[in-house]
């Protein structure tokens, strides 16, 4: 057999797969179906809920400065247990320690330009990550009220929980690669095992072999 690779032989093989599409169909169903039974543990959807408390106050103006600045320097109460502790009793949340709790959220503030407190809240209960949130954002304004004794701040947006990261998105991203990895790997077998067939494919094949000219070749009658 001629080891010299030609379009003809690539063609034959390609051709194998073709009249094998269904196997390879039946393979990427296969794959899909691996692939949901896998997605099993995927962890449910995870929902974010952010609220923000702006420095102001609606008493006087020397009062609604010194609210702005207390609460750029007071920012990190908010991860304090006291406010921790006092949101969860206020969303009568008992069982969730306040060590959980921290980890469960983070705070961002900006400069004195713009004394805005971001609380960012995530978790997989969508109630109670929206209720978290708006329940950090009160207690930290208390909080800041019982430290300064200055006005309250203000609660600029209440936080409404939204689907960060989505269970049907992964699992249908899963199920996409299994069963593309399905049909792709039979398809390749079944392409290796006919590229790989010790067997004569064409006209030259039987010249090179026979070492005499063939002068014409008689078809197959395939009913």
């Amino acid at each position: 057999m001629n080891e010299i690779v030609s379009f003809e032989d690539l063609y034959i093989c390609f051709r194998e797969m073709w009249r094998k599409k269904y196997m390879i169909v039946v393979a990427g169903v296969v794959g899909a179906i691996v692939g949901a039974i896998m997605s099993i543990g995927v962890k449910a959807d995870e929902y974010q809920a952010v609220t923000t408390v702006y420095g102001s106050s609606y008493n006087s103006f020397v009062e609604s400065d010194a609210v702005r600045g207390a609460v750029l320097d007071y920012a990190t109460v908010v991860r304090s247990s006291s406010v921790v502790r006092r949101a969860l009793n206020s969303i009568n949340k008992l069982d969730l320690s306040v060590k959980d709790a921290l980890e469960m959220f983070t705070v961002d503030y900006n400069s004195e330009d713009s004394p805005i407190v971001t609380i960012t809240v995530t978790g997989n209960d969508k109630q109670f990550v929206g209720n978290f949130a708006n329940a950090l954002a009160s207690s930290f304004i208390v909080e800041m009220q019982n430290i300064t004794g200055l006005g309250k701040a203000t609660v600029l947006d209440e936080a409404e929980a939204e689907v960060s990261s989505s269970e049907i998105k992964q699992i249908a991203i899963q199920i996409i690669v299994f069963s593309f990895a399905f049909a792709a790997l039979t398809g390749l077998v079944v392409f290796l095992y006919e590229f790989f067939q010790k067997k004569i494919r064409t006209v030259t094949q039987m010249e090179e072999m026979a070492g005499i000219k063939i002068i014409g070749v008689i078809p197959m009658d395939v009913k």
